[in-house]
């Protein structure tokens, strides 16, 4: 907290995948769970954890319907998304929140059978089209990290231009009527008459 120059609250949430059985080999859910705890113990009253509530063993992201507002509630609360290039930049782009992408690999990393690299997921077509896009910035050190917080947390406005574009070539019109076009166009697939 000293190093950015202000007060904040860190609240990290752990991405569903970690709760599919096959994703971390011979590490368990809860062991990814511990280290996501020993930091929240490190840093008391700075760091929070958001964990999802998982309602299948068997189904990958079977989450619970709360889920969607609590992950909605985050990104549109918070002042600035850290991310890992996850797809949660667009939601944030969506909720005009700033995104920074982390474009460093962890400095600590001694488990090479199953890490991989960042730059993997920088090279994924969808990445690289938000990066294109500049509407969220890379920090390619932690060092970096810390300054693009505190440039947001300065100037939220920066690069909301370039969010709103990229939302659009995303997900194209975001006015609220996404599911009533796509119920037009099913009905339209299957010559049934639109009746309003």
């Amino acid at each position: 907290v000293s190093e950015l120059g202000f007060a904040c609250k860190i609240v990290a949430r752990i991405h569903p995948l970690y709760f599919k059985p096959s994703f971390q080999g011979a590490r368990s859910t809860e062991e990814v769970l511990s280290g996501y705890r020993k930091i929240q113990a490190q840093f008391p009253g700075l760091v929070e954890l958001s964990v999802p509530r998982i309602r299948s063993k068997i189904l990958r992201y079977d989450l619970h319907p709360e889920e969607l507002l609590e992950v909605g509630s985050l990104i549109y609360h918070a002042d600035v998304l850290v991310n890992l290039f996850s797809t949660l930049m667009i939601e944030a782009c969506m909720c005009d929140t700033p995104v920074i992408n982390i474009a460093f690999d962890p400095i600590d990393c001694d488990d090479g059978a199953k890490f991989r690299s960042i730059r993997v997921d920088m090279q994924q077509p969808h990445n690289v089209r938000a990066i294109r896009s500049a509407a969220l910035r890379l920090a390619h050190t932690p060092q970096q990290l810390g300054e693009e917080i505190a440039r947001y947390i300065d100037d939220p406005q920066l690069e909301r231009n370039e969010r709103s574009n990229y939302v659009l070539s995303e997900c194209g019109y975001f006015d609220g009527n996404c599911g009533r076009r796509a119920g037009e166009y099913l009905l339209e697939m299957l010559g049934e008459p639109n009746t309003g």
